[in-house]
């Protein structure tokens, strides 16, 4: 029973035996030998493995997975997203309407804030492998202080979004660059 609920948590990551073996500091064979039956993880491998997938210790050992905790993560995550989604919209917005800097501080101190939930919750749960949301973290993060260094260097106006045409250019080629490196990087990490 531990050795299959191992197996699955580990090619749910697609992880190798060899993988995880690796991240563990153990052989192969004892990964084998878990999955098949053979052997059991002695409590220090069990913690590891725990901390490594991010569920309970009663999840690996009797199936009961602990879901009020991944339920509070996930929330915290969709809140810290939330943040900086709002921090987007709400900048663009008012700038638009009232093209005053003001407008433009209130979106950072809002992006600020989303970007605090999301490293708290990381460092909170000890989440070192979940990367399902820093797909959508690191492009509603970059948006306005990457378009804030662009509307600096191209001439045209200081504003939050792209206003000039080599400003527009500039900034989705390296927005597209930036979610690019951050895609292979989250997949090379995740593998």
């Amino acid at each position: 029973m531990i050795g299959k609920r191992i197996q699955l948590l580990r090619k749910g990551k697609n992880l190798s035996q060899e993988d995880l073996a690796e991240s563990l500091n153990i052989s192969r064979q004892s990964i084998s030998k878990w999955e098949s039956g053979n052997t059991l993880p002695d409590i220090d491998k069990l913690i590891q493995l725990s901390e490594y997938f991010n569920v309970s210790l009663d999840y690996i050992v009797k199936g009961e997975e602990n879901r009020v905790k991944n339920n509070f993560k996930d929330i915290f995550y969709s809140i810290s997203i939330l943040f900086l989604i709002l921090a987007n919209i709400i900048t663009i917005f008012l700038f638009n309407q009232n093209q005053a800097n003001t407008d433009i501080i209130i979106g950072l101190v809002l992006l600020t804030f989303g970007i605090f939930i999301y490293i708290s919750t990381k460092v909170y749960y000890i989440d070192k492998n979940e990367n399902k949301y820093i797909k959508f973290v690191i492009p509603l993060a970059t948006f306005i202080p990457l378009n804030l260094v662009i509307s600096i260097i191209t001439p045209g106006f200081f504003t939050p979004y792209p206003f000039s045409i080599a400003g527009f250019i500039l900034f989705f080629t390296l927005y597209l660059l930036l979610i690019i490196y951050f895609n292979k990087k989250i997949t090379k990490n995740s593998k």
